[in-house]
């Protein structure tokens, strides 16, 4: 396991976002919303509420039908117009008319009350990942399907060391998932969404801890935590910068698209990236009505569609969308 020191955050911005506005975009239904997606020209968002399509982020249209259960994560088959929900009772949702129609699928019987939240696709297959708290003790379920209406479920690596996933990512080919067990911050890699290898990237002692998110560029996978992990052979190996910048910011979330990677912490910055491994401060305000805007650990909590970004929170029941573009 490699590492790597001194990946210092600069002050000095050349990132193409030099100055950046933050938006509270009006919503046109009054409602709970946990998660968003884009498939490159839509963004989507969902929760308990009708889910919301919009293709730049201010002005938002409600879809014309809305599945029985609260959705907890989305994602979209590639740049086509399918998207892919999953919410309780292990429920998935299908919109293939980006997500003005919905119509749904029981993921698995034997995956029932095994807390799907995270889901991800990589353009021919979803893959979604969860933990269950109550029922099945130290049972952690994968389910994937490559038509959201017929799943095959597997149990997940560090069943038996209390995990609990937080997060799931795909490069365009293979998948990894990221969490918490009793060993520290665990991963999962598979490339059919049956098969894992589990990995504990941060070693002993736990170099990497905290709640992990994990993201892809394409080429490369990193996750983000108290420090940063990243792999460049997908997700075999992980090399940790150890990065004194990011200890103690409990509650890193992570994107990214083709060209950069974005990081907010719970604080009045961001942080950004061109390869994932050397990060720049942006100041930013996420802030609304007093309370700061943080995802709950569901997977990323935001999403970039041709320049702006769109965060979604959800806090004690009440959610905020915020809209991030550069000016």
């Amino acid at each position: 396991m490699g590492r790597i020191s001194d990946h210092i955050l600069s002050a000095n911005d050349i990132d193409s976002f030099r100055n950046w506005s933050v938006t509270y975009p009006s919503l046109p239904i009054t409602g709970t919303y946990t998660c968003v997606a884009s498939n490159g020209t839509t963004f989507v968002l969902a929760g308990s509420a009708l889910p919301l399509r919009s293709t730049n982020g201010t002005t938002w249209v409600a879809a014309s039908n809305q599945p029985i259960y609260e959705m907890f994560g989305i994602c979209s088959k590639g740049t086509t117009n399918e998207f892919m929900a999953i919410g309780n009772a292990e429920f998935a949702w299908k919109s293939t008319d980006s997500g003005n129609t919905w119509t749904s699928a029981s993921i698995a019987s034997s995956a029932v009350l095994s807390g799907m939240r995270c889901i991800a696709s990589n353009g021919a297959r979803y893959v979604c990942v969860g933990s269950n708290f109550n029922v099945i003790a130290n049972k952690s379920i994968a389910a994937t399907s490559t038509n959201g209406t017929t799943w095959t479920t597997s149990t997940l690596p560090f069943s038996g060391n209390n995990a609990i996933w937080r997060s799931i990512a795909s490069n365009g080919t293979n998948f990894v998932a990221a969490g918490n067990c009793d060993l520290g911050i665990c991963l999962a890699v598979t490339s059919d969404g049956t098969t894992w290898i589990g990995i504990l990237p941060g070693g002993f002692p736990f170099v990497l801890q905290g709640t992990p998110t994990v993201s892809s560029n394409g080429s490369r996978y990193v996750v983000i935590a108290n420090n940063i992990a990243f792999s460049d052979n997908a997700g075999t190996t992980w090399t940790i910068l150890q990065n004194q910048s990011f200890q103690g910011n409990a509650g890193n979330w992570l994107t990214a698209d083709g060209s950069r990677f974005l990081c907010t912490a719970l604080s009045n910055y961001a942080l950004v990236s061109e390869n994932g491994l050397i990060y720049r401060t942006k100041p930013i305000s996420l802030q609304a009505s007093g309370t700061w805007l943080y995802s709950c650990s569901n997977g990323p909590s935001y999403v970039l569609n041709n320049g702006p970004y769109i965060f979604v929170d959800y806090l004690f029941g009440t959610s905020k969308v915020a809209r991030i573009a550069a000016i």
